[in-house]
């Protein structure tokens, strides 16, 4: 994974990975500080971040997900 900042990212696509990334790190508790402070500005930005943010970290979310993978 490229370590570049979110915010010197301007791809779109390569935005949303570096997102994407930070998310799974986080739930997986292996997010470091500085991903900590990256996911938190992204956060801060928009409201509808916060929004995505909550659905995606909603554990009766990922428990759905994870069994409709596993059947």
């Amino acid at each position: 994974m490229d370590n570049t900042p979110l915010h010197m990212i301007a791809d779109p696509s390569q935005r949303a990975y570096r997102i994407a990334y930070l998310i799974c790190e986080f739930i997986k508790g292996t997010l470091d500080d500085r991903g900590i402070t990256e996911l938190d500005n992204w956060l801060q930005a928009d409201i509808e971040n916060q929004s995505l943010f909550a659905e995606l970290t909603n554990p009766a979310n990922i428990n759905r997900e994870l069994q409709q993978r596993m059947n």
